[in-house]
Formats: structure tokens, sequence, C-alpha cells
């Protein structure tokens, strides 16, 4: 299973927003999809680091194992 989350923009990196789909996080973020995942696909490739600094937050994919 996949999880998108909005976290602090820090060092320690707290969950601000946690939603199932992209989609989701975007439509609770208030932005464009494309957008979302754009910062994903930038933080992923380690091209843009400091994303969230002027939003306060930054958008991380995490991958979660199903409990079965």
């Amino acid at each position: 299973m996949v999880l998108y989350v909005a976290v602090t923009a820090d060092e320690y990196e707290l969950p601000i927003c946690v939603a199932e789909t992209g989609a989701e996080l975007a439509r609770k973020l208030n932005m464009p999809v494309k957008t979302l995942y754009r910062l994903i696909w930038l933080k992923d490739k380690s091209l843009f680091k400091e994303q969230g600094k002027n939003r306060g937050y930054n958008i991380v994919k995490v991958e979660v194992e199903d409990e079965e």
C-alpha cells in the first residue's frame, strides 16, 4: 500500500496530512494534482531538496506493508 503524506519542512518531518491517493492529498492541500506529483518526483530525484521552505511542508510517498 502507498500513502501520500504532507510533512513539516524541517529535519523532523512530522506528518501534517495523510491520504491514500495523490489526488485526495492534493484536494486536502488545495493544490493541482499535477503539482503534487511533480513535487514528489523532484524530491525522489533529489533535484529539489528544500522544496517545502516556502510552503511550510514537503510531500512524500510512503510504502507501507499490509498486515495479514
